[in-house]
């Protein structure tokens, strides 16, 4: 079984969850993650492969171009127009029978929206990290540089209703706050409650740093990402707070005991 990982290390752990423990071994791949012909076709954006260092598998990274990527990629990308079930773009619809797919199947694509009974089967798996989870009292707040822009299927959470959230849990808990993200400029402009940026954990890339960090966060405030989204999920937080709608266009499934508060998109 062939798996394409595709995106960041949020929706790669979603595909990973879906597919390590499968009775049909996973072969892993990091061509859609390469600048190559393919990508470059696809106008796709290039995210750094970092998935080993959460989980105990090896990610083979082509180093050419082969002809047999570019017609999974193909079918892939027809799948989900002509609805194959041996080839599926996007294939969270099957995950909770994801071990009925065969030796020969070839999945890609991105993992949201999650259902409840895929929230239930994937969140069970946390056990299969190589690293161990360890509870800090301390505030998580996640801020990502592709929610921050124009984007009519995510949305945009304002940075006033942002702030007044985490003001809020501040002065309730009395926990600092550590602010993990990839736009620190934005941070600076527009933030204005107490906090620090994260700092990047020694023997880790800080992609995986930052996602240690706010699954390891007493509270946890997450953005529409499925980055934080997969933190919470697989987390030891003891409090997560998510917008609500999570995605603009989309539905995502909400565990009754996170606290979600009003996105008002602009």
């Amino acid at each position: 079984m062939k798996i394409y990982l595709m995106g960041g290390l949020g929706n790669n752990i979603f595909q990973v969850l879906a597919t390590l423990d499968s009775e049909h071994k996973a072969f892993y791949t990091s061509f859609l993650q390469q600048r190559n012909a393919i990508t470059r076709f696809l106008g796709w954006t290039i995210h750094e492969n970092v998935i080993e260092q959460l989980f105990d598998l090896d990610v083979v990274q082509p180093s050419g171009f082969y002809l047999s990527e570019a017609l999974d990629v193909l079918m892939l990308s027809c799948s989900k127009i002509l609805g194959c079930k041996v080839l599926s773009r996007n294939y969270t619809n099957r995950t909770p029978s994801i071990k009925e797919t065969t030796s020969s199947t070839v999945l890609g694509g991105y993992m949201h929206p999650v259902s409840p009974e895929q929230f239930n089967v994937l969140s069970t798996k946390r056990h299969f990290f190589k690293a161990s989870l360890e509870r800090v009292d301390q505030i998580g707040v996640h801020i990502r540089r592709g929610d921050l822009g124009d984007n009519s299927a995510l949305g945009l959470l304002e940075s006033e209703t942002f702030n007044n959230v985490v003001k809020k849990e501040a002065s309730s808990s009395g926990y600092p706050v550590l602010v993990y993200t990839n736009d620190k400029d934005w941070c600076e402009r527009n933030l204005t409650f107490d906090y620090k940026f994260s700092q990047t954990s020694s023997g880790f890339n800080p992609v995986v740093s930052d996602f240690i960090g706010l699954a390891s966060s007493a509270t946890l405030i997450c953005s529409n990402s499925t980055f934080s989204y997969t933190a919470a999920m697989l987390g030891c937080n003891e409090k997560v707070l998510v917008p609500s709608p999570f995605f603009k266009s989309e539905s995502i499934y909400v565990p009754s005991n996170w606290i979600p508060f009003l996105a008002e998109y602009e």
